[in-house]
């Protein structure tokens, strides 16, 4: 059997396989000219083999990243005879336009074989579809970003109800018990109106439209205002909430006001959440370059095998009766937060001891 039927049958070889893969397959030789396509990646491109085969990929597969940047057929397919084996190129959610103008989403992986030059194989190309997947997802989060902002406005009304409801000159005609369920209403509302919070950043998260809108902030200030403002939750469990503002001048720092004081009511609300007896502390320092806040409690604390998954989408932890606290995006949503303002976020904890909650923010 000569080179070339030796040739020829890896090159069957190949063809039989590729037929019966659901995802796309084409085949480049080292010039990246098409040698092979099966019939998904026919039916995904909408280009028959005799569209392709001999032809140079840049002429028909049009790939554009998530900015609608073009995806140089280099990548994925190197020219020349480069001896290597394995993943080349992997990227997921690349449009796609289609011999009919259409886009599809699809997930694109390069493979490359040791010695492959030698079959003229430059690099295979696995073309996976996610369109329907990735429509899907878009549904979700716009279906979720759609409800929040309706839950909104009677979150809105409620909470101004029971705003008044709670002034003195109303509060003094409740009895105890009253005041009470009053005290609960509020509490609830406020937990609502932070989870809302979450959801909303989380949806703009997943769609790319997360920004901060930096302003001058008068951070000493706004720790104490938002420190106060917990000091009738604390006090409802019998635990102190304090404030230790900073030994030396705090500078106006560059941050957007209204994730900042997110942060510190997600982490202060936490604490005080967490914590049954003794006390919660907030401090700030001035250190070189930066503004360090420190939330600490004396609550139960939390596992150490618990602590490096804490910043991630939708964990919780499960407490000795292992029933699971919160929604798992407070401190996913935080981190978001303080990457964005160039800073660290990070907690230490001792279990039965209390917990160490710190971020950094940049001072220039």
């Amino acid at each position: 059997m000569d080179n070339h039927q030796i040739l020829e049958l890896e090159r069957e070889k190949l063809r039989v396989v590729a037929s019966g893969i659901k995802e796309g397959i084409i085949i480049l030789d080292p010039q990246q000219k098409v040698t092979l396509i099966n019939k998904a990646a026919e039916e995904l491109t909408g280009y028959g083999q005799s569209d392709v085969l001999g032809q140079h990929i840049s002429g028909f597969l049009n790939l554009l990243d998530e900015s609608d940047r073009p995806i140089d057929s280099n990548l994925y397919c190197p020219l020349g005879e480069i001896d290597t084996e394995g993943v080349f190129y992997h990227q997921e959610k690349l449009n796609l336009v289609t011999k009919t103008d259409t886009i599809k989403v699809i997930n694109m992986e390069s493979r490359k074989m040791r010695e492959g030059s030698k079959i003229a194989v430059g690099a295979i190309l696995i073309l996976e579809n996610v369109s329907t997947e990735n429509e899907l997802e878009r549904m979700k989060v716009d279906f979720v970003s759609m409800s929040v902002h309706l839950l909104r406005t009677p979150l809105t009304i409620l909470k101004g109800f029971l705003y008044n409801l709670s002034q003195p000159t109303t509060a003094a005609k409740l009895d105890e018990k009253e005041k009470t369920y009053l005290e609960s209403a509020v509490s609830g509302a406020e937990e609502l109106g932070m989870l809302v919070e979450n959801v909303l950043h989380l949806s703009e998260l997943q769609q790319g439209r997360f920004r901060i809108n930096v302003s001058s902030v008068n951070y000493e200030g706004l720790v104490a205002t938002v420190t106060h403002d917990f000091k009738k939750a604390a006090e409802s469990k019998g635990i102190s909430l304090i404030y230790i503002p900073p030994l030396y001048e705090i500078p106006m720092i560059q941050a957007d006001f209204v994730r900042i004081r997110e942060v510190l009511m997600n982490l202060i609300d936490n604490a005080i959440k967490f914590t049954d007896k003794g006390k919660v502390e907030v401090t700030v320092s001035k250190e070189e370059g930066l503004i360090h806040t420190i939330i600490k409690d004396t609550g139960a604390g939390i596992p150490e095998e618990n602590i490096h998954h804490l910043f991630t989408k939708f964990y919780r932890i499960k407490d000795p009766l292992e029933m699971e606290s919160g929604q798992g995006l407070g401190l996913y949503i935080c981190k978001k937060i303080i990457d964005a303002h160039n800073g660290e976020i990070w907690a230490e904890s001792v279990l039965g001891q209390g917990s160490v909650f710190h971020f950094t923010l940049p001072t220039i």
